[in-house]
């Protein structure tokens, strides 16, 4: 298939999701970005097994029907990306040999995609049925921020090495954070808020306990607006 592609848009989009990327990853398609290109919009997916990241580039297809998988090794995307700064839009070719061609003004750069999209880990994604409860970011990095320093950096205690958030009645919410030697907990009485008339309301039905990874809440540290959002969990 071919599309084209924002070059700007498109490598500021990476680099949102780029500190997901593990150094030395245990599994070799960890270093690769998931792209999915379907109606005029590529999903970019990183991870690193303890979170999952997608942003989203409206691109342009030859054909609307003929929708992609592929998997790219994220350091060289962003690289090529960012050595093309003289261009606005790159053109992108995929085949059936697991071949991508980036068809740039001056010349044609090709490279073969060392793995297939079934090695990729499942992409977790909200259902209707499951739980969730809406609250105001900035609110909620306000209280990890106030414990997520006491997390252990020992995986042979994974449970510590989380945040564990407690969500009680009217909205009330507990953080709790502890590496066996040190605890750190807050609490705050307006966390969990009620959405406008047009949504629905809170629905958690004995999910009010959660536990956030570290790496997880260090990286959405520096995404977060203060627009209400709604948080799903399966």
């Amino acid at each position: 298939m071919i599309f084209t592609i924002p070059r700007k848009e498109t490598l500021d989009q990476i680099k949102r999701i780029l500190p997901l990327i593990p150094k030395n990853p245990v599994i070799p398609c960890l270093s690769d970005l998931r792209i999915v290109v379907a109606e005029n919009i590529m999903d970019i997916t990183a991870t690193n097994l303890e979170c999952f990241a997608t942003v989203q580039v409206p691109v342009v297809q030859e054909d609307p029907t003929d929708n992609c998988t592929i998997l790219v090794d994220a350091a060289t995307l962003a690289k090529l990306l960012a050595n093309a700064d003289s261009f606005q839009t790159i053109t992108v070719e995929t085949d059936e040999f697991q071949t991508i061609s980036l068809q740039l003004p001056a010349g044609k750069y090709e490279f073969s995609l060392s793995s297939t999209p079934e090695e990729y880990p499942n992409i977790p994604t909200p259902d209707e049925e499951d739980c969730y409860y809406h609250c105001r970011p900035l609110k909620w990095a306000q209280m990890m921020g106030k414990v997520a320093y006491c997390c252990s950096k020992d995986d042979l205690r994974p449970a510590m090495t989380a945040a564990y958030q407690n969500i009680g009645p009217a909205g009330a919410a507990e953080f709790v954070a502890t590496d066996g030697t040190q605890l750190a907990k807050a609490w705050c009485n307006d966390f969990a808020i009620e959405p406008d008339e047009s949504s629905v309301s809170n629905n958690l039905e004995g999910q009010e306990h959660i536990l956030w990874p570290a790496d997880a809440v260090k990286y959405l540290h520096k995404f977060l607006t203060d627009d209400p959002i709604r948080v799903w969990l399966s």
